[in-house]
């Protein structure tokens, strides 16, 4: 098959094809590419960023996509718990938090005691009593018991005294009546002592018929100190009886009056038979002079020693088991105990009955009384379901001559047990508003000892949860943090789970916070100027290079700096009027965990390169060849291209002629000798040209008549024929043989043009369009015949295995041209095939190779060269 012709001009391109193909060096952004259609593609990359501005866009090795934020959903208050819940069971939200639900109300009736039912109140049946208070509307206890009966034994009234004193040696009594300041009667017994070191004094009466007091426990008399001169004054009772004298331990005694009881028990003496009383006086602090001390009022009694009690009880029937756990059940009150006058003891007992079993807590009062606020816990005491009776008492003891008195009150009683029991919270559909990454699920709020919170997530695509598009649960574990990897969901729904093993003890979640991530919305980055500079012909497509997976989108815009236009992929820019551009690319989505990637954005615009071709022409005639004769002129003009074929502006241009009798000044040539002859013109090292024939002058033809020009004709037709079978083999055969070698080295150069040296120019220019042709024909492996035209002349390229032959032909190429060159390759080959092989360029080595392309030029056919035996070829 015959190869195509190139043109002349993409010979031309063959010579920068390696220079076009690599990009211009520019800014980093962005990169220029020369391309081979005479534009220019500038090119924006994304993987490392953007020298324009951007908005919510990060950059990386795949190009420019959203920004990713971290969010939060969160249920944070009232309103939010309540709003979104789907459902709870044993569990309220109050005050912003969720908690378990329980019976904080109390189990016994009117606590407060604002009216007089539901409580029974029980006492002892003695002085103790209980009851409801209409004033203070609270229960009470009180305790009043009256003074001990007393005998009186001597009134010390007698004007002689019948006490006598005594005193330990040393020491000294003197007794007498008073008649002034006695207690009762007439008069009382004064006695003045003086007691030495280890001493004592006193007065004493005996009785010839022995006193009985067997029937009393307690002696009281009342003695009068002085008010200073001692230190360490003290008072007992001596009896004389069968079992000798003994007497009561020593009272300390205080300035002035003041009644001494005395305990006859514990004295060791025969109460029956008392023949002498003693009142004694010690000083642990001698003064040494005399103490004036008075006594009256001498009594026999018994004491009121009893232990009572007072109660305010109500039953409370429980029908339902709870847990011993602690804190479970808590039994509070508030109560109030006065000072007590004369009480040996007082106590305030809570007691807790069921049928077969009592707990008990008792609390002593003290004579200056008590008050408080109680919380008895009584869990495991209350766990059963059973009838329990709740008694508060307060229990009075007395043991004394003297009147005796308590109060006290009750109030604020309540028995709680809340009954939690595990609760659950479960969240609506939580709605991200796009699909997003779920990272972690976490609570805040309290957990005291013995409660817990679990959290449970599972996240969706739809508000009906729980359908196939739901995950399952994941469960935190029981602690506040949930890590989460649950890409591509837009719903969420939470559970809390609450637990307590203390029945009056909740958690409370304040706030559930669900985190994650997801792309921005939408985002925005715009590219810097391109300026494309005065070689900047038209703006011709824009590309774009990117990822956008389901839903999410990208779009492009232009902007000139006076207004901007929305673009696609691909989109042709030949309407556009801008000498600047930016691209504007907007990215967004609508699924949080998914983005679009920009990977990269170009603008391709057309440029006019510099001049490569120049087309000279002549506006008379379109023809090829233009026909004047010697003498004429023409006015010839040229037109410039560049590489692309892009219209160029051409100046300074050199005009020239091949013919050596005319001439050309300003593109005017005129005509001086006839022939084929070129007219070129050449600007910039460019050169184009244009063929003129020239013929003889036609003048004084039209002298000859009619009939000499027909004999001249029949004349010309007869004498071109045998001129033709002449000249043909001249003017057709081959001109000039060109043999090169398989590396593009040339070997040999054969001509029979009788002045070579005048065409230097053409063949270099020969020679390199042939050395373009092998390299762009001969890529396969065959070995036909390669043809093209070149200024006028045909070539014809023969290949052998280590040479090509280029032929160069004008006119028309004969028949036989083909296997001629065929005849000399073969030769060549089999004469000097191992040479050529490894030929190192010196023409010795090739002696005969000049006779061989001799042959291929000089003759009008080829003759195979004769064997080196001899036979024929």
């Amino acid at each position: 098959m015959r190869a195509n012709p190139p043109t002349w001009y993409a010979l031309l391109l063959l010579t920068v094809l390696a220079v076009f193909l690599i990009p211009q060096s520019a800014s980093s952004s962005p990169s220029l590419v020369t391309n081979l259609d005479g534009t220019k593609t500038a090119t924006w990359e994304f993987a490392e960023g953007s020298d324009g501005t951007s908005l919510d866009v990060v950059f990386s090795g795949s190009g420019a996509g959203l920004r990713t934020t971290n969010a939060t959903l969160g249920l944070d208050s009232a309103n939010d718990f309540a709003h979104f819940a789907a459902s709870t069971t044993n569990v309220t939200v109050a005050g912003g938090t969720v908690g378990l639900e329980g019976n904080f109300t109390s189990r016994l009736a009117n606590g407060g005691f604002e009216e007089d039912l539901a409580w029974t109140y029980n006492d002892s049946g003695d002085s103790t009593t209980s009851g409801w208070s209409t004033s203070s509307r609270a229960g009470f206890f009180d305790h009043a018991s009256d003074a001990s009966p007393r005998r009186m034994f001597d009134g010390f009234n007698a004007t002689t005294p019948d006490w006598y004193g005594f005193a330990y040696p040393g020491s000294g009594s003197v007794t007498s009546s008073s008649m002034v300041d006695h207690l009762e009667g007439a008069a009382m017994l004064k006695d003045t002592i003086n007691i030495s070191v280890g001493g004592y004094a006193g007065a004493f009466r005996t009785f010839s018929t022995p006193l009985d007091w067997s029937d009393y426990s307690i002696a009281a008399f009342h003695v009068n100190a002085p008010a200073s001169g001692w230190t360490g004054l003290g008072v007992s009772l001596w009896v004389q009886t069968p079992a000798g004298l003994n007497g009561s331990s020593y009272i300390p005694l205080v300035p002035g009056w003041q009644e001494v009881v005395v305990d006859l028990a514990a004295i060791p003496a025969d109460f029956a038979s008392i023949s002498l009383i003693q009142i004694r006086f010690v000083l642990t602090s001698p003064v040494n002079r005399d103490v004036v001390l008075y006594i009256d009022r001498l009594e026999l009694s018994n004491p009121n020693s009893r232990a009572e009690w007072a109660s305010i009880g109500q039953v409370y029937v429980k029908g339902f088991a709870s847990s011993p756990a602690p804190g479970s059940a808590t039994l509070q009150y508030h109560w109030d105990v006065g000072p007590s006058e004369n009480v040996s003891s007082a106590a305030l007992v809570t007691r807790v009955a069921a049928e077969s079993s009592v707990f008990t807590i008792e609390r002593s009062i003290p004579a200056t009384g008590s008050s408080g606020d109680a919380y008895e816990d009584v869990s495991a005491f209350l766990a059963p379901a059973a009838t329990y009776e709740i008694v508060f008492e307060l229990r009075v003891v007395i043991d004394t001559i003297y009147a005796a008195s308590v109060q006290g009150s009750l109030d604020d009683v309540a028995l709680r047990m809340p009954a939690m029991r595990e609760g659950r919270y479960e969240s609506a559909a939580l709605d991200a508003t796009t699909p997003v990454a779920w990272t972690r699920a976490s609570w805040a709020g309290l957990a005291p000892g013995g409660t817990s919170v679990e959290v449970l997530a599972r996240f969706g695509n739809t508000t009906v949860v729980g359908d196939a598009t739901w995950t399952p649960f994941v469960a935190s574990g029981g602690v506040s943090d949930l890590p989460l990897d649950a890409s591509g969901y837009r719903y969420a729904q939470v559970v809390l789970v609450l637990s307590t093993t203390n029945e009056s003890q909740t958690p409370t979640v304040d706030a559930i916070m669900l985190d994650h991530t997801k792309h921005a919305a939408s985002g925005s980055l715009t590219t810097s100027v391109l300026t494309p500079g005065g070689s900047f012909l038209r703006w011709r497509r824009f590309l774009a290079s990117a990822d956008v997976p389901p839903g999410t989108f990208l779009r492009y815009r232009l902007d000139d700096g006076t207004g901007s236009m929305e673009v696609v992929a691909g989109q042709d820019l030949g309407p556009l009027n801008a000498t600047t551009l930016a691209v504007r690319v907007i990215l967004g989505t609508q699924n949080g965990t998914r983005t679009p990637r920009a990977v990269n954005v170009s603008v391709v615009y057309e440029f006019l390169g510099t001049l490569a071709r120049i087309e000279v022409f002549s506006d008379r005639t379109s023809e090829p060849v233009v026909n004047l004769t010697v003498g004429q002129s023409e006015a010839f003009r040229v037109r410039g291209f560049d590489a692309y074929g892009h219209l160029l502006t051409v100046g300074g241009v050199l005009w020239a002629t091949s013919d050596p009798e005319g001439q050309v000044v300003d593109g005017v040539y005129r005509a001086g000798s006839v022939g084929l002859h070129n007219v070129s013109a050449t600007a910039l090292g460019v050169t184009g040209l244009i063929q003129v024939r020239v013929s003889a002058s036609p003048a004084g033809a039209a002298a000859f008549p009619a009939e000499w020009a027909a004999f001249l004709v029949l004349l010309a037709a007869v004498g071109g024929f045998f001129g033709y079978r002449a000249v043909a083999l001249r003017m057709y055969g081959i001109e000039d043989v060109f043999v090169i070698g398989q590396e593009g080295r040339l070997i040999m150069h054969n001509t029979r043009r009788l002045r070579a040296d005048r065409d230097e120019d053409i063949l270099a220019g020969m020679l390199t369009a042939i050395m373009a042709f092998v390299r762009d024909s001969f890529r396969e492996e065959n070995g036909d015949l390669r043809r093209f035209e070149f200024a006028g002349k045909t070539i014809l390229v023969e290949r052998g295995t280590h040479i090509y032959v280029a032929g160069i032909y004008s006119g028309r190429v004969p028949r036989r041209a083909a296997r001629d060159l065929r005849s000399f390759v073969d030769d060549a080959e089999s004469r000097f095939g191992s040479t050529l092989a490894s030929w190192s360029g010196d023409a010795d080595d090739l002696a005969g190779l000049k006779s061989l392309t001799d042959r291929l030029v000089a003759k009008t056919r080829y003759r195979r060269a004769q064997p080196p035996d001899g036979s024929a070829s």
